[in-house]
């Protein structure tokens, strides 16, 4: 497996289960069918930049960098996983379709959240229209929103 592709998925790992230590990390990998090694691991995070941080429980759990457009602050993520309709991307825009009433709340945290990686963000009732500095983050965003579409 390549190390993006490998990258990805403990990104996504990272967004959908608290993962206290590289063995844990490793386990949830071997759980979807990737065999890796704790060093290959202990590689990974150094280069994603992942931090360990403590929850309310006082239990420590890794984390994705608050830089990173593929992180996805907890807030967000719970009102993208109830209202997020549709995700679509051209160029350097991402447009998000939410139910009605919803989509000013959504601007509001990914303006703070992701305001290195935007010109501005456009928003109505039901859509948040987000203007990137590149297409490159434009795609990364768009990854990380689409998990969240409702179905």
């Amino acid at each position: 497996m390549k190390k993006r592709t490998r990258q990805t998925l403990i990104a996504d790992i990272l967004k959908r289960e608290t993962i206290g230590n590289q063995s844990e990390l490793v386990e949830a990998l071997r759980d979807k069918g990737i065999e890796v090694t704790q060093a290959t691991i202990s590689r990974d995070i150094k280069e994603m930049k992942l931090i360990k941080t403590k929850s309310k429980k006082g239990t420590f759990h890794y984390r994705l960098p608050e830089t990173s457009p593929s992180y996805i602050p907890e807030e967000l993520g719970r009102l993208l996983s109830g209202s997020l309709v549709h995700v679509s991307y051209q160029r350097d825009k991402v447009l998000l379709k939410t139910t009605p009433g919803s989509a000013t709340a959504i601007a509001r945290i990914i303006e703070e959240e992701y305001l290195d990686y935007l010109f501005t963000v456009m928003t109505d009732d039901d859509k948040v229209l987000l203007f990137c500095l590149d297409k490159k983050e434009a795609y990364q965003l768009y990854q990380s929103f689409s998990t969240y579409v409702t179905k």
